[in-house]
C-alpha cells in the first residue's frame, strides 16, 4: 500500500513537471519573435527635397526557427505616413549565406509637405500577426533668406567696412565672397578690412540644416579714401627766401652808405 502511494506521488510530480515545461515552452514560443525589422530610408534627418525613398526590411532568422521549431513567413508589407491610410508595397524575397530569409519593400514617398513627418512600416506574417517599425524625419526645401544691413551701393571713405547681415533661420554655416574670390567662412557679422580704392562687391551665403544654400543679393560699393594733403614745402621756401634776404641786406647797406655820403658838408 505504501509503495502504491509513493509511486502515485512520484508520477504526479513527474506529470506536473512536464506540464509546467510544456507551458513554459509554449509561452516562450508565443512571445518569441525570430525576426528583426527596420526602416533603412528615410533616415532620421531633414531632407531638402519633397520626394524621399521608403525602404524597410525584415530578416527572419533560420536558426531561431530551428531551435523553437517554428516557421515565420512574411506575407504582406505596407506603410502609413502621418496617420493616413495604409498602402501595401510590393516586396522582394531572398536568403543570405546563413539561410536567413530577407523580405524587402521599396517605394517613393512623394509630395511631402514642409515640416516633420512620421512613417510607420508594417510586416504581417502567415498567422496574421503584424509587426511595426517607426521612423521620423523632416522636409525643408526653403532656402535661407539673407539681408545685408551695413554695406550699401555707395562710396566709402575708409578701407575697413563692417559687414552686418541677418538670416531668417538658424544656420550651421555662413560664408562671404568678396569681389568674386573664394568663400570665407564666418560665424556672424564681420568687417571687410584692407580694401583698396576702387570698385568692390560682396555676397553672403548660408547653409541650413537640410543643405539648402541661400545667397544674398550682390552688393556693389566703392572705396575712395581721402587723400592726405602734401606738407608745405618749407625747404623750397627757405631756399627761395635766402637769396632775397641777401639782396635785401646788400641794398640796405648800399642806400645807407649813400645817405651818409650825402650828409657830409661840401668844401667850397
Amino acid at each position: 500500500m505504501k509503495k502504491t502511494v509513493a509511486l502515485t506521488l512520484i508520477l504526479a510530480l513527474l506529470f506536473s513537471t512536464v506540464a509546467v515545461g510544456i507551458r513554459f515552452v509554449n509561452l516562450a514560443t508565443a512571445n518569441f519573435i525570430p525576426m528583426d525589422g527596420y526602416v533603412e530610408s528615410p533616415a532620421k534627418i531633414t531632407y531638402s527635397v519633397n520626394k524621399v525613398p521608403l525602404i524597410f526590411r525584415v530578416d527572419v532568422y533560420s536558426y531561431y526557427q530551428k531551435w523553437f521549431n517554428i516557421k515565420t513567413t512574411i506575407v504582406e508589407m505596407f506603410y502609413g505616413i502621418d496617420g493616413k491610410a495604409n498602402v501595401t508595397v510590393p516586396m522582394t524575397y531572398s536568403k543570405d549565406e546563413e539561410g536567413n530569409e530577407i523580405y524587402t519593400a521599396e517605394t517613393i514617398l512623394s509630395g511631402l509637405s514642409e515640416g516633420s513627418h512620421k512613417v510607420m512600416a508594417y510586416a504581417k506574417d502567415q498567422n496574421g500577426k503584424v509587426y511595426s517599425y517607426e521612423r521620423n524625419f523632416a522636409i525643408d526645401t526653403t532656402l535661407p533668406d539673407i539681408s545685408i544691413l551695413s554695406v550699401e551701393n555707395k562710396t566709402c571713405d575708409k578701407s575697413d567696412v563692417p559687414l552686418n547681415f541677418t538670416v531668417n533661420e538658424s544656420v550651421p554655416k555662413i560664408t562671404y565672397s568678396l569681389d568674386g574670390q573664394g568663400n570665407v567662412t564666418i560665424a556672424g557679422n564681420t568687417t571687410l578690412t584692407g580694401l583698396s580704392d576702387g570698385e568692390h562687391n560682396v555676397t553672403v551665403y548660408a547653409w541650413d540644416n537640410a543643405g539648402n544654400i541661400g545667397a544674398s543679393e550682390i552688393i556693389y560699393f566703392s572705396i575712395a579714401k581721402e587723400q592726405e594733403s602734401e606738407p608745405f614745402p618749407t625747404t623750397w621756401v627757405a631756399t627761395a627766401v635766402a637769396p632775397v634776404a641777401v639782396v635785401s641786406v646788400g641794398l640796405l647797406v648800399y642806400f645807407t652808405k649813400r645817405r651818409k655820403q650825402s650828409a657830409k658838408p661840401r668844401n667850397n
